[in-house]
């Protein structure tokens, strides 16, 4: 009787024990506290050398919904791909490596801690952005560059001069990173130019002239890094095609007959130019900046100057006279002109990355 008595006591402390082991072993994929520790259960195992235990403690949980945090996840990642390459299962561990990258996109491989078939496999992954997005804003100067000039005096005295007036632009930039060193840039530019043009004509007149446009852009770049680290100094080359979306000036004219009638002026409404402005444009350019990474958040800090030389004569020529106001009430008729910019802006871009195993890359970070 005492025997069947302890018997049935030892069976009631095993099924009462059972549970909770299975809790241990066998976790909800939403159970935080049974996934983190199994995980350290895993680890440990791995460590004692029971390596064969510990997919079963936490590919559940990786599986599931599970509501571990950021880092215990890449932990379990990283547990999972170096099981999986002990056990010679290299596809597996290449699903868990895509997993792992997406994650923790940024990780650097440490020679020192990671095994070398772990690095070995991490070097077979895409792990540079497919893309860097971002917005820049910032200022320009306009340089306008006469090409052939007309006036209703004598053409070749009547010169007159211009000078920059401060514009402002934005960039929606995107960046394709297509080596270490090489990368295309793109993106949607708004430009807004002005300058101010001063004549002096028939000996007694005087004409001025602020123009303003705004353009949108689409550029195309080659661009090479110089630095690959943190801080990636780069220099680019490119075009840009050019849509002038508004122009328009502010004239005054201001005449000096004689001393008996003094200085009278003509000042009036701003005038819309831009039926006698091409509308479509190019440009060449060049560009020296730098991106810097994780000084403010995990993306990059953009800086750069830029150069932009304008292709095309920006007055539409059969159009140049149509605006009977420029004519005889300010004695203005625009030259041909192109139209150069100094720019600076300053910015933030966002890397987007999406991990692929690249076909015949081995022991090479890419």
């Amino acid at each position: 009787m005492y025997s069947y008595l302890k018997t049935s006591a030892i069976i009631l402390l095993l099924l009462s024990i059972i549970p909770f082991v299975a809790h241990a072993q066998r976790p909800d994929d939403s159970d935080e506290k049974g996934c983190k520790l199994n995980l350290n259960l895993a680890e440990d195992k791995y460590k004692n050398g029971q390596i064969d235990e510990v997919i079963d403690l936490i590919k559940p949980c990786v599986q599931g919904n599970s509501n571990l945090n950021k880092q215990d996840k890449i932990r379990m990642y990283k547990l999972l791909i170096i099981t999986y390459l002990y056990l010679n299962e290299h596809e597996e561990a290449s699903i868990y490596m895509k997993d792992f990258l997406s994650l923790n996109p940024e990780y650097q491989v440490e020679p020192n801690v990671d095994p070398s078939e772990f690095i070995d496999l991490f070097y077979q992954f895409r792990t540079r952005p497919v893309a860097i997005l971002g917005l820049k804003v910032g200022v320009n100067s306009s340089l306008v560059n006469v090409r052939e000039n007309y006036s209703l005096d004598n053409s070749n005295t009547a010169l007159g001069t211009y000078s920059t007036v401060l514009g402002y632009n934005a960039t929606f930039s995107a960046e394709f990173p297509l080596s270490k060193h090489f990368s295309v840039a793109t993106g949607l530019v708004f430009s807004h130019n002005s300058f101010d043009y001063t004549a002096r004509q028939f000996g007694y007149s005087v004409v001025g002239v602020k123009e303003s446009m705004l353009f949108i852009g689409i550029p195309l770049n080659a661009r090479f890094n110089f630095t690959k680290d943190d801080f990636r100094l780069y220099f680019q080359l490119g075009a840009t095609a050019n849509r002038l979306l508004s122009a328009h000036a502010t004239l005054a004219r201001l005449d000096s007959l004689n001393q008996d009638l003094g200085i009278q002026s003509v000042v009036g409404p701003t005038e819309e130019v831009l039926d006698q402005r091409e509308q479509y444009s190019f440009s060449a350019q060049a560009a020296l900046g730098f991106h810097w990474k994780n000084l403010i958040g995990k993306g990059y800090l953009m800086f750069e100057i830029g150069y932009s030389y304008g292709l095309n004569n920006l007055v539409r020529t059969e159009s140049r006279y149509d605006n009977t106001n420029l004519i005889y009430k300010y004695n203005y008729i625009p030259n041909d002109f192109s139209l150069n910019q100094l720019t600076i802006d300053l910015g933030y871009a966002i890397p987007i990355y999406k991990p692929k195993k690249l076909k015949n890359k081995k022991s090479k970070n890419l």
